[in-house]
């Protein structure tokens, strides 16, 4: 499950390095629908919706990220993902 949520991933980067946002965006989706804490996942479509103009949807997605972890884990995300949210301020 790993080995081809990270092959999605670079599939998905492609996706953004030629602009094709919408892929883009499904590729994370499928990411978080094979591993909902998967936290990178979540980093992808925050990046996606940010490269998309989508920043409410970007907000949204960061929201869900710290409410899964928090209802799951009892942590919140990493530091990493609290700087990709502080940029969306």
């Amino acid at each position: 499950r790993d080995l081809r949520n990270r092959r999605l991933l670079k599939l998905g980067e492609i996706y953004i390095q030629k602009l094709k946002l919408y892929p883009a965006i499904a590729v994370g989706q499928e990411v978080l629908k094979n591993d909902f804490l998967n936290e990178e996942g979540h980093r992808f479509l925050i990046k996606c919706y940010l490269v998309a103009g989508e920043k409410a949807r970007a907000v949204n997605q960061y929201k869900k990220c710290v409410e899964i972890y928090r209802r799951e884990l009892d942590c919140d995300p990493s530091d990493e993902t609290l700087k990709l949210y502080h940029k969306l301020k």
